[in-house]
């Protein structure tokens, strides 16, 4: 955490290379480090507040993403818009000149949908599906560099996402397991007492029994729900 954290902050120092709103999710990213480093890091990572902020971090540089995707898309459109100008000027200026700018615009055209548009709309449709909460799609596209920078830096993003829901999955699934063996010896006890097992109760000592098997059977079927939860989150 540490050394990431160093890195983000002398990356958001660079003022050229930063936009104003990755440059303050980023804060916030370090503001919940620095949180973290000063206590317990496990401790602090576990407080309900801290995920909170996190996951509103994760939403934000999503949407980021998804805007600057969708800021690209519209800048090749620009540029077919352009091309088509072009197209009308040549036909003014004769009609075999027209022609050949015609053909021309309409090859590039073609040339930038297949690089551009493809790869564009590929990764605006696994930026949703991160948004969603799927991370299982894996993100490769060819193209201009460009492009491959921002489906690397995107894939990025899905691995860290991906890796910090299977974190929680599997903390869940094992904070469960371990709540449902004493759960279970406490229902065992607790029909022992209620069979008579240890003497004789009287009227009021077998509700207040009930009374606690009841709660103990409910805590038993919240433990085995989350559990279940968990395996169907892991397929």
């Amino acid at each position: 955490i540490e050394t990431n954290r160093s890195a983000l902050a002398a990356l958001i120092a660079e003022r050229d290379v930063v936009s104003p709103a990755m440059r303050e999710v980023s804060r916030g990213y370090l503001g919940i480090s620095a949180e973290v480093l000063a206590g317990d890091v496990c401790t602090t990572l576990r407080v309900p507040a801290i995920q909170a902020r996190r996951s509103q971090l994760d939403e934000r540089i999503t949407d980021l993403w998804v805007g600057r995707l969708v800021e690209l898309h519209a800048a090749v459109g620009e540029k077919d818009e352009a091309a088509r100008r072009t197209a009308e000027m040549a036909i003014w200026a004769g009609v075999p000149l027209a022609a050949l700018s015609f053909a021309l615009a309409m090859v590039l055209a073609a040339q930038m949908a297949r690089l551009l548009k493809r790869p564009l709309a590929s990764l605006a449709q696994t930026a949703r599906r991160v948004g969603r909460g799927d991370f299982g799609m894996q993100v490769e596209v060819s193209g201009p560099t460009e492009i491959v920078a921002l489906a690397e830096a995107l894939e990025h993003m899905r691995t860290q996402l991906a890796q910090l829901e299977k974190l929680k999955q599997g903390f869940l699934a094992s904070v469960s397991h371990e709540l449902r063996t004493p759960l279970s010896k406490i229902r065992e006890a607790l029909a022992l007492l209620s069979d008579g097992a240890v003497g004789p109760l009287d009227e009021r000592q077998m509700r207040v029994v009930a009374i606690a098997r009841t709660a103990c059977e409910r805590e038993i079927r919240m433990v085995t729900t989350l559990l279940d939860v968990s395996r169907l989150r892991a397929g």
